[in-house]
């Protein structure tokens, strides 16, 4: 965010060695602040070594369901999106109420091109009558509208989804799934802190 670009590589090798389960998600995020921030190659090249890392993991770690969902994402940074769409649809199967997972598949499915399974996700997500999800469902719901080229729509959802109780941190700027609308005025008002 600063343009310091020249002190990066040096803080992720430290990242590197804090420890197994650390380095990949902080390296991958790092990759997508600096793309939020208009640094695109420096950003590729920092997913590209997310990705490695991600990649280099022993078996034990590499099979769990977290480490997959990692790389699924870090994938997606790369734009390898039909490996990605394989780890995810895998993991809808294996935990099919895991939102995180099918709005992810949503988010390929628009982003592939691929209408229908795009729309029946996203009824399956606005479907949802659960107790405990705070506006999950209708946050995911954004992320795909936001992939299918409707700003007005993502952004409503995504203050739906703050209305229903999901808490947004400070990572929404960055958030990859809702790239196409960085720059958008409504959504950079709907960031803008508020009170």
């Amino acid at each position: 965010a600063l343009g310091r670009l020249e002190e990066i590589d040096d803080l992720l090798d430290e990242a590197t060695n804090l420890g197994s389960g650390y380095p990949g998600p902080l390296i991958e995020r790092t990759g997508h602040e600096l793309k939020a921030h208009g640094h695109s190659e420096a950003a590729r090249q920092v997913m590209d070594r997310a990705l490695a890392w991600y990649e280099s993991r022993p078996p034990n770690e590499a099979e769990t369901r977290g480490h997959r969902a990692q790389l699924g994402w870090t994938l997606m940074g790369v734009e390898r999106l039909r490996r990605a769409q394989e780890i995810f649809e895998r993991l809808v199967e294996e935990t099919p109420e895991n939102l995180a997972y099918l709005g992810t598949l949503g988010v390929l499915a628009a982003r592939s091109g691929n209408q229908n399974e795009t729309r029946r996700i996203d009824q399956e997500l606005a479907d949802l009558e659960r107790p405990d999800l705070r506006g999950a469902g209708t946050f995911w719901r954004a992320c795909i509208a936001a992939q299918l080229g409707e700003p007005a729509r993502a952004v409503q959802l995504l203050r739906e989804a703050h209305s229903e109780g999901l808490r947004f941190w400070v990572h929404l700027h960055r958030l990859a799934f809702l790239e196409p609308l960085w720059g958008y005025e409504p959504f950079e008002e709907f960031l803008r802190p508020k009170g």
